[in-house]
């Protein structure tokens, strides 16, 4: 083999070797060293908005409140809990709130937990508190005797650096 047929060979390995991998295009470049940040904005971001969301609710602010709810309001149970389709999802919170149907009068007494599930999803577990400052304990599920539930979680969707709550407020069954 002669030097410039070894020398062409060397070349095309080096330049191989060195050549980034394609990506498809619209995909994110992989950015490992910040991905450990990228996830604490967005665990941060979700507990942010869901404690804000659940303020509106708690001061009666209905209208901020489903401007950072992302779920399809379309789909509350209109017709299950009031027997019309015609409420709006604002007069359905305000409704569902003041017949203590959800617990609307709730703040955030600490965040819990902040996860991801699934690429775009946060799940959010919350103690919640009384007007008093008490801890909020529900009623075991049914009315069947055990421990009171303490420990409530919530999604929050989070996509292109914006957030919305999936979930409504703690409900009665």
């Amino acid at each position: 083999m002669s030097f410039r047929v070894l020398y062409f060979v060397c070349l095309c390995l080096l330049a191989s070797a060195c050549t980034p991998e394609p990506r498809v295009e619209g995909e994110a470049p992989e950015d490992t060293a910040g991905s450990a940040d990228s996830t604490d904005e967005i665990l941060r971001g979700a507990r942010e908005v869901l404690v804000e969301y659940l303020g509106h609710i708690r001061g009666g602010r209905h209208e901020a409140a489903l401007a950072l709810y992302g779920g399809d309001p379309d789909a509350f149970p209109r017709q299950a809990w009031f027997g019309t389709d015609t409420l709006s999802a604002e007069q359905f919170l305000r409704a569902a709130c003041a017949d203590r149907i959800l617990f609307c009068d709730l703040g955030v007494r600490s965040v819990v937990e902040a996860r991801l599930i699934g690429t775009d999803t946060v799940r959010v577990a919350v103690e919640l508190e009384n007007g008093d400052g008490t801890r909020f304990e529900a009623p075991a599920a049914g009315g069947q005797p055990g421990p009171a539930d303490t420990l409530f979680e919530f999604d929050v969707l989070a996509r292109n650096g914006t957030f919305s709550v999936l979930s409504l407020p703690v409900y009665r069954p």
